[in-house]
């Protein structure tokens, strides 16, 4: 089953006449600081009879990371799915083959709504487009879905604050202890000079 539905997404040829889709990410701009965790929409507006979709998306590697891809509320509406989160690949910036279809022979969904929701994680200061890449839509008879496509930007601000962890902490503070009797320990064992600048004798020592 997972197979034929999956072979589905590549079965087609002729195109619909109908007036295009809109697929974008939403909200469209998102400005944010490192180390903050946030969620991204892909949704879709003016779609007539959608029975599935496969979409990959683009991000630039170093200022986000992609943490999860959940199922959005729009294609469930129709009937039952079947739903294949995409491949993260951080390291290249790709999110791949984020993919859902309905399940049987009922029509497709109109209208507008969410197909996937993305949570990033933001890692360094910066501007990383998310991309919409390799979109296709299909009707309940598997008719690709002209569509329009309109990215997002996010933008990273400020710096991360590295704050210490406890185990760190202890060992500074250990350190710094270390530094301190060994700086008092060579003040105490320097000998004391005399006006012509000679090391003192000890007295108990003649």
């Amino acid at each position: 089953m997972k197979n034929f539905w999956i072979s589905c997404f590549f079965l087609w040829g002729l195109t619909d006449s109908s007036a295009a889709a809109t697929i974008s990410v939403q909200p469209p701009t998102v400005t944010v600081s490192p180390g903050q965790s946030f969620f991204l929409n892909i949704d879709v507006v003016g779609v007539a009879d959608l029975y599935g979709f496969q979409f990959d998306l683009g991000l630039v590697p170093g200022i986000l990371s992609a943490n999860s891809i959940t199922e959005g509320a729009f294609l469930p509406s129709g009937g039952s799915t079947f739903f294949i989160p995409g491949a993260i690949e951080n390291t290249t910036g790709t999110i791949s083959f984020n993919a859902d279809t309905l399940v049987g022979a009922i029509p497709g969904v109109t209208g507008n709504g969410t197909l996937v929701t993305v949570q990033f994680k933001a890692l360094a200061a910066g501007v990383s487009p998310v991309s919409l890449l390799n979109i296709t839509l299909l009707d309940s008879g598997l008719v690709t879905i002209p569509v329009t496509a309109a990215m997002g930007t996010v933008t990273v601000q400020g710096s991360a604050v590295i704050i210490p962890e406890p185990n760190s902490l202890s060992f500074f503070a250990c350190l710094v202890l270390v530094l301190m009797l060994v700086l008092r320990s060579r003040q105490t064992r320097r000998p004391l000079m005399d006006d012509s600048g000679r090391a003192k004798k000890d007295s108990a020592a003649e």
